[in-house]
This record gives structure tokens, sequence and C-alpha cells, in this order.
């Protein structure tokens, strides 16, 4: 089985991570997985690029001068053509776009969208409608999560038998004790604060939907009765100086810190007391799930797809979006009771291993493409339905 991932990058997040886990271990079940890679002119994120040769993931790579971008159409074309994939899978917008018309004028067999988040701008025309007419080319997708897959069917109409929910996968090893000892009197050294402070740690692109101004203005509000508490916000974004700004005038500048992007989440989560996650849209966020593989209890917003990964009262505590004093008061619950929080870890972590692991994720997507597949002649013709 030859696939072709279409994916645009411009930041390093969940998506990319996902691909990254996907694509490995789909060639290691011997599919031939590739990727077709779209880049910013002014971003290329070599990066990223490093990390695929790393996990010896073939990729192709294109600089994209905009959205609106011909050559996009043309380039892809021609990689399908020499590629002879029989799946093209897309993922993001731009790659909708312009792989879903390559690959049906190239005339791949199979056609299938991921849809990893619920952006605000999918609601708004033209782009509702042009989702519509490429869900029409292709055969078959993939939700990350229950939410984005009703969204789907409100907003974009897409036939609700194209539709497939598959969970992010993630496999992380739960850190031993003295590992996390050293992790912790490491971090602290960094921060140049004693080891027994409580930490709570974010780590989250610094944009609006992340709700962090709402984390500093909760956290702030924690202070006051926890003043050795200490906040870490690992990330980078477009955000950053505003909220900086913000955290200035809230928080006394020991008792937090910014530390920009960061490739060690799992490590700064083994380290630390708990995980915030206040925001107000996820398609899953896999950053959950990473707190999870730490034994870290997440406090964290009760919208969308978020309370498919952490279960209230067990595995974290969920408060409504924008609501800054349940968001304090759910900190300072676990803050004040290491013993709820060290049980809630544990908890994650056992709904990780039953629920999210990256073997059921690739399974179900192969699952999917053989399904789609089978249901296609040699001249490319859907023979059966295929239902999510």
């Amino acid at each position: 089985m030859r696939v072709l991932h279409v994916h645009r990058v411009t930041a390093l997040g969940g998506t990319e991570s996902h691909l990254l886990d996907l694509l490995e271990n789909m060639r290691g079940l011997g599919i031939d997985a590739q990727l077709a890679l779209l880049t910013r002119r002014d971003r290329p994120l070599p990066e990223y690029q490093s990390r695929l040769r790393e996990r010896n993931i073939p990729y192709h790579a294109f600089t994209q001068f905009g959205h609106i971008n011909p050559h996009v159409l043309w380039w892809l074309y021609r990689l399908i053509r020499r590629q002879r994939p029989q799946i093209v899978h897309t993922h993001l917008i731009d790659a909708d776009l312009y792989g879903m018309l390559a690959a049906r004028a190239a005339g791949v067999p199979v056609k299938i969208i991921s849809r990893h988040a619920m952006n605000a701008f999918r609601r708004r025309e033209p782009i509702r409608t042009m989702n519509r007419q490429l869900w029409r080319i292709a055969d078959g997708g993939i939700a990350i999560s229950h939410a984005v897959a009703e969204f789907l069917e409100q907003i974009e109409r897409t036939a609700p038998r194209k539709i497939n929910v598959i969970h992010y996968g993630l496999d992380r090893e739960a850190l031993p004790c003295e590992t996390r000892t050293v992790l912790r009197h490491k971090l602290c050294s960094h921060l140049n604060i004693e080891r027994d402070r409580p930490i709570v740690v974010m780590a989250c692109r610094l944009i609006a939907v992340k709700g962090v101004s709402y984390a500093l203005q909760a956290f702030a509000g924690v202070l006051e009765q926890l003043p050795q508490a200490y906040l870490v916000i690992a990330g980078d974004g477009v955000l950053r100086a505003q909220l900086e700004d913000e955290a200035r005038k809230l928080i006394p500048g020991d008792n937090y810190r910014f530390l920009g992007w960061r490739d060690d989440v799992s490590q700064l989560l083994a380290a630390c007391d708990l995980f915030m996650g206040p925001s107000l849209s996820e398609g899953l966020g896999l950053v959950y799930l990473e707190a999870m593989s730490q034994e870290r209890p997440v406090v964290a917003t009760d919208v969308s797809a978020i309370n498919e990964v952490v279960v209230d009262g067990e595995t974290g505590i969920l408060v409504p979006p924008r609501d800054v004093p349940s968001l304090r008061n759910a900190l300072l619950t676990l803050l004040h009771d290491p013993q709820l929080a060290g049980q809630m870890g544990v908890n994650g972590r056992r709904r990780l291993e039953g629920h999210f692991q990256i073997r059921r994720m690739v399974d179900q997507t192969v699952s999917l493409y053989e399904e789609l597949l089978s249901g296609k002649g040699e001249d490319g013709i859907r023979r059966s339905t295929v239902h999510g």
C-alpha cells in the first residue's frame, strides 16, 4: 500500500506530532507512507524536517507563497503522478484544497480528509461552501474526536457515512520516580526556585483559543492562598508579547516564567505538580494525553473534545470556559490535596493506556484504508459504502 499524506505546516503542534507517529508506525507495518509538506517562505521549520529524517519518513517539501497559489496544485499533481499512490490523505485547509483537487485530477483511487480542529473561520463563507465541495470529492474522512465529527455534520454538511472517528494515540513511558526527581531538581535550578514550591505547567501555542489570559488571571488568584506557587508556560505564538505584558501586571516576577517553544514537554510535565489547559476549543488536545502519560492531573475547560480525554473528578477537574473563579478553585483543590492529585494522575495514565494507544490509532486508520480500497475496482470506481 502506498499512501501520500499532504500537510501544510506553519507551527509545531499536535497535528505535526500526530503525523510523525502515524507515518512512522505505518512504515513499520510495511506501508509506503510519505509526506508532501507545504511550508511558508518565512517559516520553513527545518526542525520539523529534521524530525522527519530522524524517523526515516520520506517527505517532499514545497514552499507555498500565500494561501492562493496555483503552483501548489501543479506541484502536487506532478508529485502524485510520479509517486502513483493508491491513497492521498490530507490534513488542514490548504492541504485539503490542493491535495483533493490534485488527487482527483491525477486519478488517485482513494482520497481521505482528516479534520483536526473546529476553527472559527470554517464557519464563514466561502470556506464552508468550499469544504462541502471538497467532502464530495473525498471518499472518506477522519475526525479526531466526536466533537469534530459533530462539527463536520452540522457546519460542513459532511455525509455521516464518510466520517470515521479515530482518536489520537500516544505512546510515552511514564518516567520513574528517580528520573522525575532529577528532572524536578533540574527545572527548579533553571527557574532558580526551591524544589518544594508547587509548580503548574501550561504547554500550548500562545494564541487566543488556548485561553492563556484566563489562566494568568486564575493563577493570580491562586497566589492569594498559595504565594509560593509557580507557573511555567511553554510555547510560543503571536500573542506572546501581549501575554507576557499581562503576566507582569498580574503576577509577581518570581512566580512565573515563559519558556518559549520546548521539545521536552514530557520532561516538564514529569517535573511539575499538575497541568493546566484552559482552552476555548480543542479538536482533541494531544498535550492532555502527554500530561496523562506522566501521571499528572489535568485542570481544563469542559469544551468541545476535552471531556473525551479528561474525565471530570477522575483524571482531573473540568470547569466552564472563561470562568476564572472556577479555574482558580480547581487549581487550589489539587494543589492543597497532593494525594487527590496523585490518584488522578494515576487514573489518567490508566485511561491513556486503555483508550489512546498509538497502535490502536494506526490499526483503525489502516483498516479504513483497506475498507475504502476494497470498495474500488481497478477503474477506480466506488463499489461499496463505508460507514463511520
